[in-house]
């Protein structure tokens, strides 16, 4: 089941990610079930611009809780 945010009308789905160290800061990534490959984007949840044709809007980046 897929996960969505509303925002202003736009629906968004929402991704999570898994935070790394690198580049000197947090990461969060995610394997792009769109694409294939391995996304980065600076640690912290909200709306990202994708780094791929495959979503038009963007979406929602959440962290992995993990236990």
């Amino acid at each position: 089941m897929e996960n969505f945010e509303t925002h202003n009308g736009v629906k968004f789905p929402v991704i999570f990610a898994v935070e790394e160290k690198g580049r000197g800061a947090n990461l969060w990534t995610f394997s792009c079930e769109k694409c294939g490959k391995k996304h980065i984007h600076g640690a912290g949840p909200g709306h990202r611009k994708a780094h791929c044709d495959g979503w038009d809007n963007g979406y929602i980046l959440q962290k992995i809780v993990e236990d």
